[in-house]
């Protein structure tokens, strides 16, 4: 929140204290702190449990003349709870010439929302729904994870080496019988860095280890050198994304239940915080559409006779 003040000459203006507001649904446990700058000049408290009804921070502040904006902060705490809202709004107490006097209520136009750390956006961009025939080879999930607060951390993934950190399941019907391989591509900054084709043999769900990605250069889902110069970031970079798409092969005619569905979730593991203190999370996407699983052929047969108007038909 950002106020902006101005004096003129020829008065002695002070404002002795400010109270401040919350009118989104955050009370005074999420929030640790608020602040209060005019420049290098910091009003500050810590005691936020009143927030909702009224926060008093004194001030003391001789407003010299011409223009100047106070900017509000606030310190998010560990213990939050996800997709509350922070909207501040303050009325300043001061002082004209002796003469007390309160300001109307400025507040925030928009606001904004507290998320647990880790990724704040995700979003489905899952095509379809479509059919896959046997052997079919098609993307069944798509989602893309961003990093959008106000602090300066990467996102990190919870560990590397030979960890889990992604981790797929079919909340579909489709079955091993049904499905051959799977094949996992995380984009970052640019780059595609693959798993793999490998089988669907999941545990319901099936893990990723991170060393199982790698760049992967030409699009073809199999990475391109398989060494150590080319490994999946241990990163996602300050404010970025990271896009997930998986891909999946059909198994021959012999094997597939005709109507059986695929509807993936991804989980991904990972973790945000001040070095050597960041918070693990578990962030998931679900596909919005299913597709469905048909033997070859008409994937769709709809009967479109007309019906006969009832009554007595004659020869001819």
């Amino acid at each position: 929140l950002n106020s902006p003040f101005t004096r003129g000459t020829g008065t002695e203006v002070v404002v002795s204290s400010v109270t401040v507001y919350n009118l989104g649904t955050a009370t005074g446990s999420s929030i640790d702190r608020i602040e209060i700058e005019n420049g290098a000049t910091v009003w500050q408290t810590t005691n936020t449990s009143a927030l909702q009804t009224g926060v008093t921070i004194n001030m003391g502040w001789n407003v010299p003349a011409g223009t100047h904006v106070l900017r509000v902060y606030v310190t998010v705490g560990t213990t939050v709870t996800d997709g509350q809202s922070v909207r501040l709004a303050e009325i300043f107490h001061y002082k004209v010439d002796g003469n007390m006097g309160d300001s109307p209520r400025i507040s925030d136009k928009s606001g904004e929302t507290i998320r647990d750390g880790g990724f704040d956006d995700i979003k489905d961009n899952t095509a379809g729904p479509h059919h896959f025939n046997p052997e079919d080879v098609g993307e069944v999930f798509a989602a893309t994870f961003s990093d959008d607060d106000a602090n300066g951390h990467d996102v990190l993934w919870v560990q590397t080496g030979g960890a889990t950190i992604v981790k797929v399941e079919n909340l579909g019907t489709g079955e091993t019988s049904d499905i051959d391989e799977v094949n996992v591509t995380i984009e970052i900054a640019g780059a595609d860095y693959t798993s793999g084709w490998r089988n669907w043999n999941p545990a319901s769900p099936m893990n990723f280890a991170y060393n199982w990605f790698e760049e992967d250069l030409n699009g073809d889902g199999d990475s391109d050198d398989a060494g150590e110069d080319d490994p999946l970031p241990d990163k996602i970079p300050d404010d970025d994304s990271a896009v997930v798409t998986v891909q999946m092969r059909i198994e021959d005619s012999g094997d597939v239940a005709d109507g059986r569905t695929i509807r993936p979730r991804a989980n991904l593991l990972v973790k945000e915080g001040n070095p050597g203190n960041e918070v693990e999370y578990e962030q998931t996407a679900t596909a919005e559409p299913t597709q469905t699983i048909r033997k070859q052929g008409f994937e769709l047969i709809a009967e479109q006779s007309a019906t006969l108007t009832s009554g007595t038909v004659t020869n001819g």
